[in-house]
């Protein structure tokens, strides 16, 4: 059984492999294009993406000091909130306290 499925696999891959192959040799020779334009494609897209990623980073920065203080405080809230569950489970009775790890 896994022989088959390895097999069709390889076959899979190999069909795949077929169509790469066929892409690239069709772009190589029927484009009719050089590479210094797909070339200079590449370098607007790399300026682009470094505009994004600096923009990103400034807005990342701008709302920095005011995420990490709300994190905080809900880790601070969930901290409470699982301390009142436990609390509340010792009050009725069907917890004891040494079954906590502190």
């Amino acid at each position: 059984m896994a022989a088959s499925a390895d097999k069709e696999d390889m076959i899979c891959l190999n069909d795949r492999l077929g169509d790469v192959v066929a892409k690239v040799d069709k772009l190589r020779s029927g484009s009719g294009q050089d590479s210094s334009t797909f070339i200079k494609t590449i370098d607007c897209l790399k300026d682009e993406i470094k505009k994004i990623k600096t923009a990103y980073d400034l807005e990342l920065s701008r709302l920095r000091p005011v995420l990490c203080p709300l994190i905080n405080l809900q880790r601070i809230l969930n901290r409470k909130k699982n301390i009142n569950q436990c609390c509340h489970y010792i009050k009725r009775g069907k917890v004891s306290v040494r079954t906590f790890v502190w």
